[in-house]
């Protein structure tokens, strides 16, 4: 099993970057920026975790080095950060996501909390941002896009620091993969397809036989493999 350091930054083969700058306040109020699918980190907590833990796991996201925001709206861009709070999932968080190249991406974040069941904190990338900086490819196949290839690791990488805070029960990672999946139906066939960053006894009780990346002695990486549209293998 290949281990992945949580602050590791690797090849990502012929990556080609049409603009590794800031974003410019033009840019961020573009409406066709902001278009088109969502490329997500999707963590799923369970039951249990109380309101306090999820405003921590959301706050988290934040503090990351990697982010600049939040901001409540998308006119805050360029200020100072908003408060945040436990809000309805309807009004997202708005913010900038560096890239591992340098890149800036206009980001969101959703809180999504299910009456009496599971709740989902999603990192949001509107493919809009991600074609502003990086050759248009679809359907999105990590093994010939290496700019996306590089955002999933990120995430992943992202996902694990939050988990060492406040651990959440799977990871989603791919086109719109906000509740694709949960933990309790996630199987070894879908371990095998990817796109899951999940706790190492979940994924050796399911004893896929795909080698995942480790991050740390907790949990595990497998990104997707082959084309995929909207968290799911091009059939």
């Amino acid at each position: 099993m290949q281990s992945l350091a949580p602050d590791a930054v690797v090849g990502y083969g012929a990556l080609v970057i049409t603009s590794a700058s800031s974003m410019t306040a033009d840019e961020y109020a573009e409406p066709e920026n902001w278009h088109g699918s969502y490329y997500e980190l999707s963590l799923e907590f369970s039951p249990r975790t109380s309101e306090a833990e999820l405003l921590k796991a959301l706050s988290l996201v934040w503090e990351q080095p990697e982010f600049v925001g939040p901001w409540v709206e998308r006119s805050g861009f360029g200020g100072s950060p908003d408060a945040i709070v436990l809000r309805e999932h309807q009004n997202p968080y708005h913010g900038v996501l560096r890239a591992a190249d340098g890149s800036e991406l206009g980001c969101l974040t959703f809180l999504i909390r299910e009456d009496g069941g599971r709740s989902w904190l999603d990192i949001s990338i509107p493919t809009g941002m991600i074609w502003l900086r990086y050759p248009a490819q679809y359907p999105i196949d990590l093994a010939n896009d290496p700019a996306v290839a590089m955002l999933d690791q990120q995430l992943a990488l992202i996902a694990a620091r939050i988990y060492d805070e406040v651990p959440f029960v799977l990871g989603l990672l791919g086109e719109e993969a906000s509740g694709a999946d949960s933990a309790e139906t996630l199987t070894k066939q879908r371990c095998e397809w990817g796109g899951y960053v999940v706790p190492a006894e979940l994924w050796a009780k399911l004893a896929p036989e795909r080698a995942p990346n480790r991050l740390g002695e907790k949990l595990v990486y497998a990104p997707l493999l082959g084309p995929h549209i909207a968290f799911g293998p091009v059939e």
